[in-house]
């Protein structure tokens, strides 16, 4: 399947559409009708993006874009309000608007193995954010703010909530918490 058929407009109740693993190339305009809409899954797939119809999902909590083509982060999930889970691991993303720090209800962001160098500088304004995976990117350095983000767990002794691995940090966090 490399397109979903534009029939979503009957499914208007729909709050979980899980679309993983389907080789999709795109997605209908049409989704932006699934107001009720809490989580979609549409990782493994070949999106490079996505409809700017994604942003009148105003529901929506978790959004699943793991293994898919993206370079350019996108700009029209950065109008989902409630968003609490991204996942944009292992795409091709070479960085992240400065206005992702407006999501102030993510929890959880998943950037794990894309083309990343650096980080927004205010990141640390995601204060809500208790997981953040950042491993195999190209990031060189952590922006300062990053200390601001007191729910997030750096300690490799424990589940960590924070990974940097596979980046050429200059410095590495080693403590709990970094300075």
């Amino acid at each position: 399947m490399n397109h979903l058929i534009s029939h979503s407009g009957y499914l208007t109740h729909l709050r979980v559409l899980l679309l993983d693993t389907n080789e999709l190339q795109s997605l209908p305009p049409e989704i932006g009708s699934l107001r009720l809409l809490e989580k979609l899954s549409v990782s493994n797939n070949r999106l490079k993006q996505l409809p700017s119809a994604i942003s009148e999902l105003k529901r929506l909590e978790s959004l699943h874009l793991s293994n898919n083509l993206f370079v350019e982060f996108p700009e029209c999930i950065l109008q989902l309000k409630k968003l609490r889970f991204l996942d944009l691991c292992s795409n091709q993303l070479e960085e992240l608007p400065a206005t992702i720090t407006e999501m102030d209800k993510l929890e959880t962001l998943l950037l794990f193995d894309n083309r990343l160098t650096t980080l927004p500088t205010d990141i640390g304004q995601l204060k809500k954010l208790r997981c953040l995976w950042l491993g195999d990117n190209f990031i060189r350095s952590l922006p300062r703010s990053i200390t601001g983000l007191q729910n997030l767990i750096w300690s490799p002794l424990l589940a960590p909530s924070v990974t940097v691995n596979g980046n050429p940090l200059s410095d590495p966090p080693t403590k709990s918490r970094p300075n």
